[in-house]
This record gives structure tokens, C-alpha cells and sequence, in this order.
């Protein structure tokens, strides 16, 4: 493009509430070990791991990913007025050496050097030598030059090593070429897309080709929707999506004129800043991808913060998602920043993060033209939304006659919220059943499909119908389906399986290869469930090696023949299959048949019953689709469907009796000067935290008012590991003192090899000494844990002792330092706002409200009755003994009364606690599941 925007920048274009931190930072780096970054932990060999050192402004995040790199470079020196230009045409790569041997390197290169080549580093006779748990920082240039005017070039990183993962280990280098620089010569918008490995697409013209030079008209949401603007969408105005994550922006490329250009976000009336969220880039960076902060700065342009609390328009270089020229007039007719989905490598839409796009259009420009070129200022954000939200309203009643088949639309009760928002709708019986067969939705039409067959004649269902946005937001309906005819009567139950017929694996707890990952989640039973992130193998099962299976393995099996149920996340249709195999037979490609966008839910494997002989035997899964989520295993002889979260597994060790303690912190004796305060991130609902003044100093004494106290009684004499679930937000709240019995004081206040010690948000974290791991030789008999204030907002959740060395995952289990029985109505207090798990305001509760459970026990139908002063949107969840959640619903209450009814049949045996929370207040009760 032709035009610029120069105006007066503040600071050479440091966004101002950005200089603390990037002082912090700068200092940090600078005395920051080569052994000080947190990894994994140890494997018995060296194992190596990359990470991209360009990050995504105020985060650790390597950018576009740790192993994909995005480079630009010209021919050209200088631009039209004679400025030298700066380009992209570097970045630092830092290969890590996670294992626990030392990672020698014999070869380190790229595909091709006369494209990329690695500088900073030369491979010795007996190799480069990077010890265990540190790391080596090496500089890719990008080099390419002549040959076609504007291109993409790709290679790869070639590593030779000892690691254990050494052939696994891919990296790819993708840089932008142009051999002259302003005008035509530049890449075009599409281009930039693809050179960080987005599948984002710009769109069609008239005649179904890509369009890369759209007009500058305002497009209608009809067009939009149809797909002809490929993966834009419409929304003047956007909110902060996770208000517990920060927002960042980062600029991703500036073709335009010599000069700099401002990407910033304002109010609705864009008269302020907001969060003073507010960038350049240095004016030597105008033709290239990845622009620097200033010309001088080694930091990406860009800028993040950690809360916006009201909707805002996305400003770039004069010109408004609310639509306009620069002058802010036209704002019907143009539109020159424009907001796209995020699609990964894998074409999968990426929830709340979007592409920007300007032009400097003037008074409109057509398609196709010069002026329309949409890659002037090209930006990215993160953790955002459009202000609107897929909304539902009822679905008319629905009766359809034995043997008749009805496709009954239902998408028109469904509004997406806002143009280019998908929605995919899934259906289930109302509380959380699976429909019938012969009941099924199109998932992409929103049409429900009802063959009703004759044994079902004189039945009524309740049909819940989810639509899900991209951003995975979700809104539900119902209608009543009513089958004509006599009902019929029922089969009778089928008989329980016998002893040794049924088994319940955890796929955490399996043989669990090193290409998967155990990831976290409250949802998934035992808390955890396994994925592999990266990856595919559609048309055959990948190597028969251990890293690509989890393999489950089931003992003293009696013979027969059993139906295998896995409980599966799988979120869209590109995260839906797995490829499985009993005792090492043929594979059977899993990929129909699973329910889609509906969390974890059981799903049978379609075919033949698995024939298991008598003795032990091997379940295996591997990987077909990336993305895919394998939470438990049901193997049983008689084809029952499990439901909720099942019952134990088998497969996982349980804890040692008396040797291992899991401690709710708000129940320990806490001192005067520590807080009970709220939030549904914790594990019962509640933390502490220390509001007093900081003690840097280790303590000379047993100072009660400082310290949260809890006593175990230990039945065996041995090593044993102290782990706390906590928040530590930033560098100012983020340690404490710890001790047990009368022994040293631990200063608890980095990782363990020496990194800040800092959470998103409440997470486990072994305890150690100034970075160092420690453990705790303890006798047999009672024993206190003291917790000391060291500086005041660091927030503490849950402790765990135990002997083992492995990092709780989750809530962790039951804490046995408070009543399972009792209930609390606690109104969070102020202080609580001031963190980073604070609930979003509503308004004020003036008097405890009532809530009534009934019946309880209950074996069905769990009715609750709730009265209070408080009107508005009203969670209920209810969660398991050990903090998970098992189900979530919201109701709007517009009156002093609401009574629902939640349906747990399908819930096992067992102690639950269902948590009401209104605005800021949360009412806890325990009901008993027969």
C-alpha cells in the first residue's frame, strides 16, 4: 500500500502501563540461569524439547507455536524515502535437554541452508553437550533470496542426537520472500496467513475463486454467513472472554507506506483507551512480517493486560470494527478492520482468538484493486469475544406416530449472535440421557430426525437441544416429542454382570505413551484424561510402537465375549475417532458413531463384541485424530451403558493408608491475620489468604496471627513430599514459609530449578527451598504443617502430604480435615475482587437465602427449593466427593422463589454436595444418591 500514518508516538511506542513489566522482565533475563526453566520431569535419557523464543506479548507462548517459525526478508535495503528497513529474518531457538541424561548433539541444521540457516553455536568432534534440565540458545536466519518476486519458502529443522525423542523432534521454518518492497511487490494478505501456518481463509469472488482484494464495502451478514467473506465475522464491539486470563495483541505484519500506524482498543464511544491498550510498531518494521515494538527494541509489537471490564472497538491506524473511513463517516457503507477466525494447521478454529485485518481504503476502494490490498497493519488477539452470544428459545412441541418418520427443523429457535458464527447442534434427552436410536440430529442443519418405532408408542420424551458457537459457547432449547399409539410394556431389567465380568479403566492410569499427554480437568473422572496434541494417521494405524498407544491391561479375566464403552471428549468432527485392538490383533478404525461437542460422554465401539480370553489381556488405543479425549474404559459381558462417571477403576493404585493426607487450607487454625474468602476455582469452594504486611524475613518464632497450622497423624516413619494448590498471580503475591513441626523454615517462592513461581490461576505446586526440591524424613505419629505469611495475596487452596513424588492433578481427593456433612452460605467478601479468581459482579444479596434438597436420600429426581432476595442467573453445580464436578445448570430467577428438578438417576451410589451460587454468594449442601 501507498498511504502511512505517522502520528506523534508516546514513549517511541512503549505502551505505557508496559514499562514496568518490561523492566521486570529485562532484569529477570538477565540473571536467570541456564538451569532455571521449569520442564517436565526427568526421563532416565536426554530428551530433547524446542521452544520458539518470539512470544506472544506478556505470555510464555512461542509464536506462531514452539515448533513452527515465521520469518520475512527483501532484497531491498532501503524503502522509497531512502530509510533503512528492518525485517523479521531472525529468531532464537532454545533447545531444551528435559531428561535426566546429558543431550549430545551431532548434527544441527536445516533442510536446506541456502533458505535457513542456524548461527551461534558449532557442533564439536564429540558433539554439543547441553546438560540435564538446561538448555542452549541458537539464531535461524532466513536467507532466501532471487527467484520468484513474492513467495513462501519452507523447510525444516535437521537434529541429530542421544535424545530418546530425537526422531519425534519436528520443527518447521517458513519465511516470507519479496524482492522489492512497497506497492505490488508486497505478499498479500492471504500470504501472511499461511506464513504462520494459519488456515484462516480471506474468501470467494463471484466466480468461486479466492478473493484476496475484497472491496472495502461494509458486507452483509448474509454473505457472511453464506461463506463468501471465507472466515470473517461481524461485531462492532468485543469483551474480554476469560476474565481470570489475560488479553494480548500482537502485530503480525505492517505492509504499508514509510511510517508507523496505531493498533489500539477504545471504548464504545471511542473516546478513551481501554486498559490502555495501545501499540506501535518502529517505523523501520513497515514492510515485514513480525514487526518490532520500536526500531531499536528486541520485543514484539504489542501489548497485553490483565482485565478489561467493558466492551470495546478494535482501532487500527484511524479506522474502527464499528465500520467507517478514518473521518468516521460512511460507517454503513465501509469497513477497513476486519476481525477473522483463527484456524490452526489442522484447519480447527481456535476459541476466542482472531486475525485483524486493515486497509487505508480513503473514501472506498473496489475489489480486486490496488488500494484493496488488506495487508497494511495485520494484528492478532487473544482471550476476546464478540459482545453478542448464541441465544435459544422454546421449541414448539412435537408428535409424531409409531412407524412415521418426521425431520423436524429446530435451528430457527437458535440465534448464532452474530454474523460468521457457526453453530453445530447436538441433542439429548433432558438431563443428560442419550436419545434412543431411533432418534438422531444433523449436526451441521439443526433438523432432529424421529423414526419412531412401534414399542415406543404412547411415550413422551424431553428433548434438550445444544447449539455451539465457535468460540465453544453454548445456548440450549427443549420441546416435548410425544409418540402416538399404546405404550408398550418395558422388557424387564437386564441381570448385573457377574463378579469378574465388568471392568473400569482410567486411561491416566494405563500404559500411557510418550506421543499423549495427561492433561487436567474436573469434568473427566479421576480428574484427568489423556490426548495426543499433535498428530494424525487417518488412513492406517501409526508405528506399532509403544509412544503412540495407551494400552490397557486387564487381569484374571474370565472368557467371553465384551462390549467396550470409552468415555470420550470428542469436540468436533475433526477430534472424533481412535484406532483400537484387543491383544495385539487387527486394528479397528473407531471413527462413527461418537457424540460431538457434549464434554465426556460414553460411547459403545460399533461392531462386533470383543472376544477376551481367560487370563490377562491388552486394550489398546491409538491415535487417528489429534484432539480426540480419552477419559475411563467400561469393558462388560453384558452390554449394560454406563453413565455419570462410572464406578472405580481397577487399574490405579490406591493411596497408602494414613500416609497420605489431602488438607482443605480454609480448615487448618488459622491466624488473625489470615482470610476465608470464595471462589468456584477452589476445591470446596473456598481458599486463604494473608491480608496483613509482608514478611520477607525468614520468622524467628512461631507467630500464630502468621500462620495456618494442620496436624497429620502419620501410621509409617519415611520420606514424604509436601505439594499446595495455590494462585500466585504475579511476582508480588507469590511465596510463603513452611515448616513442619520445628524444622527449618522453607522459603516456598520459585519452582524447582529456579524459575518465578507463578499459576494461572489455583494449580499444584510441590513445595521446595528457594528453587531447590526438597522432602521431609518424618516419624511415624502426629505431626503440624505451618504455613507463614511472606507476602500477603498469595492465595492457598489445598495441601497434600503423601510419599509419593507425583503432582496432584485436578481438586485432588476428599480432604480429611473437614466435615463431609456440613454446609455453608458464605458471601465473598471485597477483598476477593481484588484476585484473579473473582466472580463476576451481580447483584447484592441483603438476607441468607433458604434452600431445601427433597427427597434425600433420593434414588431419582432430586427437587431443590430455593428462596431468597436475589434475582438473576443462579448456578448449580453439583460435584462429587472429591471436588469434581459432575453437572452444571443455570436457571434465571426472577422472583423471592425457584424450584427446579435435577435429574441424578444416572449418578451412582454415593455422598454428592450441590453448590447454589447466587451472584457472590454460594450455598453448599450434601444429598445422598441411593
Amino acid at each position: 500500500m501507498h498511504s502511512n500514518f505517522t502520528p506523534t508516538r508516546p514513549l517511541a511506542g512503549i505502551p505505557l502501563h508496559g514499562m514496568f513489566g518490561l523492566l521486570v522482565l529485562l532484569l529477570w533475563a538477565t540473571v536467570l540461569p541456564a538451569t532455571a526453566l521449569p520442564a517436565p520431569e526427568s526421563a532416565a535419557g536426554a530428551v530433547v524439547r524446542i521452544e520458539n523464543m518470539t512470544k506472544l506479548p506478556g505470555s510464555s507462548r512461542g509464536f506462531p507455536a514452539n515448533d513452527y517459525f515465521t520469518f520475512h526478508r527483501s532484497d531491498r535495503v532501503q524503502n522509497s524515502k531512502g530509510q533503512v528497513l528492518k525485517y523479521g529474518n531472525k529468531a532464537t531457538m532454545r533447545i531444551h535437554n528435559d531428561g535426566g541424561a546429558t543431550l549430545v548433539i551431532t548434527r544441527l541444521t536445516t533442510t536446506n541452508t541456502s533458505n535457513f540457516r542456524i548461527t551461534g553455536v558449532s557442533i564439536p568432534s564429540s558433539g554439543l553437550q547441553i546438560a540435564p534440565k538446561a538448555y542452549r540458545d541458537v539464531t535461524v536466519e532466513f536467507l532466501t533470496t532471487g527467484g520468484e518476486t513474492r513467495r513462501l519458502i519452507t523447510e525444516s529443522l535437521v537434529l541429530s542426537s542421544n535424545a530418546d525423542n530425537s526422531s519425534s523432534t519436528k520443527v518447521t521454518f517458513r519465511g516470507a520472500y519479496m524482492t522489492h518492497v512497497e506497492g505490488g511487490s508486497e505478499i498479500n494478505v492471504q500470504q501472511v496467513f499461511d506464513a504462520f501456518g494459519f488456515k484462516t481463509q480471506m474468501g470467494l469472488d463471484n466466480s468461486g475463486n479466492p478473493q484476496v482484494r475484497p472491496s472495502s464495502n461494509y458486507p452483509s451478514a448474509s454473505s457472511v454467513n453464506e461463506g463468501k467473506h471465507g472466515d470473517l465475522i461481524l461485531s462492532e464491539l468485543f469483551v474480554q472472554a476469560n476474565p481470570n486470563k489475560p488479553v494480548h495483541m500482537m502485530q503480525l505484519a505492517a505492509f504499508h507506506g514509510p511510517g508507523t500506524a496505531p493498533t489500539e482498543l477504545r471504548d464504545e464511544a471511542s473516546a478513551r483507551i481501554v486498559a490502555e491498550m495501545k501499540y506501535y510498531h518502529g517505523d523501520q518494521y513497515h514492510q515485514t512480517l513480525l514487526p518490532k515494538l520500536t526500531n531499536s527494541s528486541t520485543a514484539q509489537a504489542g501489548d497485553y493486560t490483565n482485565r478489561i471490564d467493558q466492551p470495546f472497538q478494535i482501532l487500527v491506524a484511524g479506522h474502527r470494527t464499528t465500520g467507517g473511513t478514518y473521518d468516521n463517516t460512511k460507517k454503513s457503507e465501509i469497513l477497513a478492520v476486519r476481525v477473522y477466525k483463527v484456524k490452526d494447521r489442522s484447519g480447527r478454529i481456535v476459541p476466542f482468538e482472531y486475525i485483524m485485518i486493515q486497509d487505508y481504503v480513503e473514501q472506498g476502494c473496489g475489489a480486486g484493486s490496488a488500494n484493496c490490498d488488506w495487508n497494511d497493519n495485520v494484528s492478532y488477539i487473544t482471550n476476546v469475544r464478540p459482545l453478542a452470544v448464541p441465544t435459544s428459545k422454546s421449541i414448539a412441541a412435537l408428535t409424531v406416530s409409531p412407524g412415521e418418520t418426521k425431520v423436524y427443523p429446530v435451528a430457527g429457535s437458535f440465534n448464532q449472535g452474530y454474523p460468521g458464527n457457526t453453530l453445530s447442534y447436538t441433542a439429548r434427552i433432558s438431563g443428560g440421557g442419550a436419545l434412543p436410536s431411533w432418534i438422531s440430529i444433523d449436526k451441521t442443519r439443526g433438523t432432529v430426525t424421529v423414526k419412531a418405532p412401534s414399542s415406543a408408542g404412547g411415550q413422551k420424551y424431553s428433548i434438550q437441544v445444544t447449539a455451539t458457537g465457535d468460540n465453544n459457547l453454548t445456548t440450549t432449547a427443549t420441546f416435548s416429542l410425544s409418540i402416538g399409539g399404546t405404550p408398550t410394556t418395558p422388557p424387564p431389567p437386564p441381570p448385573p454382570p457377574a463378579a469378574g465380568n465388568a471392568y473400569w479403566l482410567e486411561a491416566e492410569c494405563a500404559q500411557v505413551g510418550s506421543k499423549w499427554t495427561k492433561e487436567s480437568s474436573s469434568s473427566a473422572s479421576g480428574n484427568s484424561y489423556v490426548v495426543v496434541k499433535s498428530g494424525n494417521s487417518f488412513s492406517a494405524p501409526p508405528a506399532d510402537d509403544a509412544a503412540n498407544r495407551v494400552r490397557f491391561v486387564v487381569t484374571d479375566a474370565a472368557a467371553g465375549s465384551y462390549r467396550l464403552f470409552a468415555r470420550i471428549d470428542a469436540r468436533t468432527g475433526n477430534d472424533d475417532s481412535f484406532w483400537v485392538r484387543v491383544n495385539s490383533g487387527a486394528w479397528y478404525k473407531w471413527f462413527g458413531g461418537m457424540e460431538q461437542g457434549v464434554g465426556f460422554v460414553w460411547n459403545q465401539l460399533p461392531g462386533n463384541a470383543l472376544a477376551l480370553k481367560e487370563g490377562t489381556n491388552t486394550i489398546d488405543f491409538a491415535f487417528r485424530e489429534d484432539g480426540t479425549r480419552l477419559d475411563k474404559v467400561y469393558l462388560t459381558g453384558d452390554g449394560s451403558t454406563p453413565s455419570g462417571l462410572g464406578s472405580s477403576a481397577t487399574n490405579c493404585n490406591p493411596v497408602e493408608d494414613a500416609t497420605s493426607f489431602w488438607l482443605e487450607a480454609e480448615c487448618g487454625s488459622a491466624g488473625s491475620g489470615w482470610k476465608t474468602l470464595s471462589s468456584s476455582a477452589t476445591s470446596s469452594g473456598k481458599y486463604v489468604v494473608f491480608t496483613g504486611d509482608r514478611r520477607i524475613a525468614q520468622p524467628t518464632s512461631n507467630e500464630p496471627a502468621q500462620q495456618v497450622t494442620y496436624t497429620v497423624n502419620l501410621s509409617q516413619s519415611g520420606t514424604y513430599h509436601l505439594f499446595m494448590r495455590l494462585n500466585a498471580p504475579d511476582p508480588g503475591r507469590n511465596s510463603l514459609w513452611v515448616r513442619i513441626d520445628n524444622g527449618n523454615w522453607v522459603k516456598f517462592w520459585e519452582e524447582i530449578g529456579g524459575a518465578q513461581l507463578l499459576t494461572s490461576g489455583f494449580q499444584w505446586r510441590k513445595v521446595n527451598n528457594d528453587g531447590n526440591d526438597i522432602s521431609f524424613n518424618l516419624s511415624a505419629g502426629s505431626h503440624t504443617i505451618r504455613v507463614a505469611n511472606r507476602e500477603p495475596g498469595t492465595m492457598v487452596d489445598k495441601l497434600h502430604l503423601t510419599r509419593s513424588k507425583v503432582l496432584p492433578t485436578g481438586m485432588g481427593s476428599t480432604a480429611s480435615n473437614c466435615s463431609s456433612s456440613s454446609y455453608a452460605v458464605v458471601a465473598q467478601s471485597t477483598a476477593s475482587s481484588e484476585t484473579s479468581d473473582r466472580l463476576q459482579a451481580s447483584p447484592a444479596v441483603s438476607a441468607p437465602s433458604t434452600v431445601n434438597l427433597f427427597p434425600n436420600p433420593t434414588t431419582a429426581l432430586l427437587n431443590l427449593s430455593l428462596e431468597s432476595e436475589y434475582e438473576g442467573r443462579v448456578l448449580v453445580i453439583v460435584t462429587d466427593m472429591t471436588g469434581r464436578r459432575i453437572r452444571e445448570r443455570s436457571y434465571d430467577k426472577d422472583g423471592q422463589l425457584l424450584g427446579v428438578g435435577l435429574e441424578v438417576a444416572d449418578l451412582p451410589s454415593g455422598l454428592y454436595h450441590l453448590r447454589v451460587i447466587e451472584g457472590t454468594l454460594h450455598t453448599v449442601k450434601p444429598f445422598v444418591k441411593q
